[in-house]
């Protein structure tokens, strides 16, 4: 696979969301083209594992590109300017009205490589009190404290599930 040394080609550009192409040559020499979605502006996320006496923090929060409600790890973007810390411990309030302790920061990550070029840490965070809600009028988050009891329970369910979260849980209370 090599690239054709062209800069990638923005389809549509949104207010946070850009919709590129890139051509490249396949191993027969080719020319493809392939699409896919960027954050502007470059910006990355953090994805918050929140533990607390053996729980686990989770949210319920409704996805308008599904059209229905999704059990995922608190989450949210970096801001300019915003260490990768700052900006988990203000998503974990906002989203969760609770204050933490960070554990553990990981390396950069990446979403869905095939989909798009957003980049994100998984931050370890010890879950300290609760301070109150403080959502955005344009979120609709439900807390969801799951053990392993509930984790199945939940799987049982019709409700969907990050796959981030089936993953880390499934890992965590049913080793293959």
């Amino acid at each position: 696979m090599k690239l054709i040394p062209m800069e990638k080609v923005y389809l549509n550009r949104g207010k946070y969301l850009s919709f590129c192409k890139r051509d490249f040559l396949d191993k027969d020499g080719n020319k493809k083209e392939y699409e896919f979605i960027e954050r502007n502006n470059n910006q990355k996320a953090v994805v918050l594992i929140g533990e607390k006496d053996e729980n686990l923090l989770l949210i319920k929060q409704y996805r308008i590109p599904v059209c229905d409600y999704v059990i995922e790890f608190p989450a949210g973007l970096v801001e300019e300017n915003e260490n990768i810390e700052d900006a988990a411990l203000r998503e974990l309030l906002e989203e969760t009205g609770y204050n933490g302790k960070i554990r553990q920061v990981s390396p950069i990550t990446l979403t869905s490589a095939g989909l798009t070029t957003e980049q994100v840490y998984f931050l370890k965070i010890d879950i300290l009190n609760y301070s109150g809600s403080n959502c955005e009028p344009s979120e609709d988050i439900e807390i969801v404290w799951v053990d392993k009891m509930k984790w199945e329970d939940l799987k049982k369910t019709n409700i969907l599930i990050n796959g981030w979260v089936y993953s880390y849980l499934e890992g965590k209370y049913n080793s293959y």
